[in-house]
């Protein structure tokens, strides 16, 4: 949807898009200027970008010297920060950002550079319910909680039991045999799935996972409009929702009163969640519950200073 949007801008509207990607894209096709960096230099890339730009990230950067480690042609850069200066920008970037090697590191120095010239950041998720999961804290704070950093402590031994829900760092990740010692060290591997993929070979228990069409539920969409799913379709076998999954294990860990149904989960989650309270179950049928969260300003506060040190 976002690419479709970001075509018809250009098409319609006469809108100048920067790629940056380590591969071609379709974006390429339409796209002003293309910033092609190396595999796993994310960081620098942002990082040149920036200080092309003059923002804040590029007081501890030097602009050759990110580009060289990025790979990048430095009138390339030039050419896209003329484009990317002024209010009237919006960057968009994925989930897949932060699950790369310096994909935090390159988050913070976007969200900061974006937020210093009061323009648009849009951290989009990849699969249902990505902004959901964003809002309610499912989002590394730091490169010591990113994916490859959890793999590492995997593979180190310091992490005992691993949960994956509905991701496989094998096949989903650009780091896989690093992907391989981790799962292969844990004592526990746990695996939530609908669809079983490499991982699976290495798990201990294994939980089959309802699909969204398999079960009633909610989810919240990249703009932050939640919306409720109904089930359309049976569920296969001994496969359950997720929200029924974690509170059949929360049971087994601490007895109590569990939730019944979809509706007491979101309760429980305006309930804790104050941007969530007039998304109730009952009220979502139509057009959903869009949260005040889509209104709010970046908050460039929570950036100052934060841009990491790049050796």
């Amino acid at each position: 949807m976002s690419f479709l949007r970001v075509r018809k801008g250009w098409f319609q509207r006469g809108m100048k898009v920067v790629v940056a990607s380590t591969e071609p894209t379709e974006a390429d096709s339409f796209a002003h200027t293309i910033l092609r960096y190396l595999p796993g230099t994310e960081n620098f890339a942002a990082a040149a970008i920036a200080s092309a730009l003059g923002t804040p990230a590029a007081s501890s950067v030097n602009f050759a010297d990110a580009c060289a480690k990025s790979g990048l042609n430095e009138d390339h850069v030039r050419a896209a920060a003329e484009v990317l200066k002024g209010e009237s920008v919006t960057t968009i970037t994925t989930h897949s950002l932060t699950t790369s090697a310096n994909g935090v590191a390159a988050y913070h120095i976007l969200a900061g550079s974006a937020a210093s010239q009061n323009q648009a950041f849009n951290y989009m998720g990849l699969h249902c319910n990505s902004a959901g999961a964003h809002l309610l804290g499912a989002v590394p704070d730091s490169d010591q909680h990113n994916t490859k950093s959890i793999l590492e402590n995997c593979a180190s031994g310091k992490i005992k039991t691993l949960i994956l829900v509905d991701f496989d760092p094998i096949d989903q990740t650009p780091f896989r045999d690093l992907a391989e010692s981790a799962l292969e060290s844990v004592e526990n591997l746990i695996l939530i799935t609908a669809i079983p993929g490499t991982a699976a070979s290495y798990a201990t228990h294994i939980l089959p996972m309802a699909l969204p069409a398999e079960q009633d539920g909610t989810y919240t969409s990249s703009e932050f409009r939640v919306q409720r799913m109904a089930q359309i379709l049976p569920t296969p076998g001994e496969s359950k929702a997720p929200w029924r999954i974690f509170t059949e294990l929360q049971l087994r860990i601490k007895p109590g009163t569990p939730a019944f149904n979809p509706s007491e989960i979101m309760d429980e989650i305006a309930k804790q969640n104050p941007d969530f309270q007039g998304a109730t179950y009952n009220q979502l049928l139509k057009t959903g519950f869009l949260l005040p969260q889509s209104n709010k300003p970046f908050d460039q506060q929570a950036f100052a200073g934060s841009f990491p040190k790049l050796a």
